[in-house]
C-alpha cells in the first residue's frame, strides 16, 4: 500500500475459509492504518458459478476478492 501512488488501485484476494469476509476486510483496514493511507472499496466479489457456496457449509464460502482505491 505504501508503494502505490495516491489514486492507485489495490487488488487483493483470499481463498481461505478460515478468514471470513469481515476478518479479511479488518486485516486490510489495519494494514492501511500502518501504511498511513485511506482506502475506498471499489469492488467486492466472490466465487464464480463453478465454485458454488453451499448453504449450511461455511467452508464453501472461501473466495473473496476486493479492489480498493488508495488515498
Amino acid at each position: 500500500m505504501k508503494l502505490l501512488p495516491r489514486g492507485g488501485f489495490l487488488a487483493t484476494a483470499s481463498c481461505s475459509h478460515f478468514a471470513t469476509e469481515d476478518d479479511f476486510k479488518e486485516a486490510i483496514r489495519k494494514a492501511s492504518v500502518l501504511a498511513d493511507v485511506k482506502l475506498k472499496l471499489v469492488s467486492a466479489t466472490g466465487p464464480s458459478p463453478d465454485h458454488p457456496e453451499l448453504i449450511g457449509v461455511p467452508e464453501t464460502k472461501y473466495l473473496k476478492f476486493f479492489i480498493f482505491q488508495v488515498f
